[in-house]
């Protein structure tokens, strides 16, 4: 029985020590190579974890080093079109984009884990500033416009668009708000050769301001400001107008336009329907209809309720045929 023991000892030892095959130590290093591991080189090629460990050694300059611990939650691609939100200002709490991160990849990240990534892709966290640097002159300027504005009414204040909004709180603070940009590019820039004059400050609202806000706000907006310029268009402020809103306003370059009662309808021709939906959604009691006079035969038309409408939404180059109309200001018998 003692020598059978033996004999088996003395063959496990000679089987060990007996070279592996070239093949094996090649198909140990391809694997190697792949970037597997020891383990899983050994389970696959049924030799043991050592013999891979020491194959591995022995060219690890040429292996990579293997992959450990739990994959990223948000992948590489998320990561870029997250940053590319924050940076545009489309995603502006960190709560935004974990809801973006679950949508996108099905995974749920902690706030923390969308900072460390904003942060690889390069985007800091800036803190908005709550006010504007007001000077004293600034301050008694608006106190004094605040004063001379007492007696509008809540329909006159609608007309009028504030481009340095605030909001004010009666409960509590709204508390920080931080924003995340690159270092080189925390905002866009509206750039101003010379001084600043009434000129340049009318470019800054039409290529910056008005671009900031969606299609039916800007729309909006427009209107306001041409509501406004009739508020004031009598014979006393016609003088001081702005030659921009002016422009705006009197598409036809006839002063006693703006003597025209706003109550009176008008048609303008569209070039398609998506204009003319922006149309019908400000113009109040408006209609949509193809219009198939001469002037613009199979196109959209839109009838507004006022002549303004009508003359500020050919003006913004949404216009086809310019206004038509029966009689002064009228629309053809087929709208009525």
């Amino acid at each position: 029985m003692i020598d059978l023991t033996n004999y088996l000892v003395s063959l496990a030892i000679n089987k060990r020590d007996e070279p592996l095959a070239p093949e094996t130590t090649n198909n140990v290093k391809q694997q190697l190579n792949l970037g597997r591991s020891a383990r899983d080189v050994a389970n696959n090629l049924k030799v043991s974890v050592s013999f891979s460990l020491k194959v591995r050694n022995s060219i690890k300059e040429n292996v990579p080093f293997p992959k450990s611990g739990r994959p990223s939650k948000i992948s590489k691609d998320t990561r870029k079109v997250l940053a590319r939100q924050f940076n545009n200002g489309i995603t502006q709490s960190l709560q935004d984009g974990q809801r973006m991160v679950q949508s996108a990849d099905g995974g749920q990240g902690h706030a923390r884990t969308v900072r460390r990534h904003l942060q690889k892709e390069g985007l800091k966290e800036y803190v908005q500033q709550k006010r504007p640097g007001l000077t004293l002159n600034h301050r008694k300027d608006r106190l004094k416009f605040a004063k001379a504005h007492l007696h509008w009414n809540v329909e006159q204040w609608k007309t009028v668009m504030f481009s340095d909004e605030s909001t004010i709180s009666r409960v509590r603070s709204f508390g920080k708000k931080f924003y995340y940009s690159t270092k080189e590019h925390k905002r866009d820039l509206s750039w101003i050769p010379g001084k600043i004059n009434s000129e340049a400050y009318i470019d800054v609202l039409k290529d910056y301001v008005l671009a900031s806000r969606d299609c039916h706000r800007i729309i909006e907006m427009v209107k306001a400001l041409l509501l406004l310029t009739t508020f004031f268009a009598s014979a006393a402020l016609a003088q001081v107008t702005p030659s921009y809103y002016a422009t705006l306003f009197n598409n036809a370059g006839k002063s006693e336009e703006l003597a025209v009662p706003r109550t009176k309808r008008a048609c303008v021709c569209l070039k398609n329907t998506q204009t003319a939906r922006i149309m019908n959604y400000s113009g109040g009691d408006s209609v949509v209809k193809v219009f198939s006079s001469t002037d613009c035969t199979g196109k959209f038309a839109t009838v507004t309720d006022n002549i303004y409408n009508a003359q500020w939404v050919n003006s913004m180059s949404f216009g086809r045929s310019g206004i038509s109309s029966d009689g002064p200001y009228g629309c053809p018998n087929y709208f009525n």
